[in-house]
């Protein structure tokens, strides 16, 4: 059950730091936006892979 809270939590960090990007992107540089859009789609990608990893 921990697991599965852990990964909920991750997706959730990753669509704020992506609406974060967004909105710094637009407002303010958008080199740190694009940036923060990476970080936010390797937080997704890493926590898809734990995922499929842990089910083996």
């Amino acid at each position: 059950m921990l697991k599965i809270v852990a990964h909920v939590l991750l997706f959730i960090l990753a669509v704020v730091v992506f609406y974060l990007g967004l909105g710094i992107g637009l407002a303010l540089n958008p080199s740190l936006g694009t940036l923060l859009w990476l970080v936010s789609a390797g937080i997704a990608v890493g926590n898809i892979i734990w995922i499929v990893r842990g089910k083996r």
